[in-house]
């Protein structure tokens, strides 16, 4: 089957267990409100729990008169209220281009 640019195999970048992955996640552990809050305007990831299950989006804090913190939920416009928070994540690295033969000099983009 011939390869492309955008077509990468796990043997090819390296697997990480999602076990693993969560691991290192916990290292961007879930701030409850009732610790601290974010900064206002600051874009977040939020979490809560619904009736059918999880929530969790983008969003930038806000705070309403009663005191009770929500998110604009990005893309969405709705506000949310949230029980805890994340920063949101750095944008991944620029990634440098392969050539798809590892043995093939890269071709020059004209």
């Amino acid at each position: 089957m011939p390869k492309d640019d955008a077509t990468l195999s796990a043997a090819s970048v390296g697997s990480v267990s999602v076990e693993k992955r969560r691991n290192k996640m916990d290292e961007w552990r879930w701030i409850p409100v009732t610790e601290q809050l974010p900064e206002f305007g600051d874009v977040i990831v939020v979490f809560k729990r619904l009736k059918y299950g999880p929530f969790c989006g983008a969003g930038v804090y806000r705070r309403n008169l009663n005191g009770i913190p929500y998110a604009d939920i990005i893309g969405d416009g709705r506000e949310c209220t949230f029980t805890h928070w994340q920063p949101f994540p750095s944008p991944p690295a620029p990634v440098e281009k392969r050539p798809v033969n590892p043995t093939e000099p890269p071709a020059d983009d004209k």
